[in-house]
């Protein structure tokens, strides 16, 4: 299964081990992951915390172990 078929991409364990391993968020890792697939994304947040967070440029995680 492809991430974004049908499973939450918060709760994918690579995803999540990426983010503790490097101390981003699933929504940070995400985000990077798109970015480096030449993917633009638009975030729902409205709370200015997580606006900040979804803004800062992330450390470069694997990607590959989330393709």
């Amino acid at each position: 299964m492809f991430v974004g078929q049908g499973e939450d991409v918060f709760k994918i364990p690579a995803v999540i081990a990426i983010g503790k391993a490097h101390g981003k968020s699933a929504a940070q890792v995400a985000l990077r992951w798109l970015v480096q697939q030449n993917i633009s994304a638009v975030t729902a947040a409205h709370n200015p915390a997580y606006i900040a967070e979804d803004s800062e440029e992330p450390s470069a995680p694997q990607a590959t172990a989330i393709s």
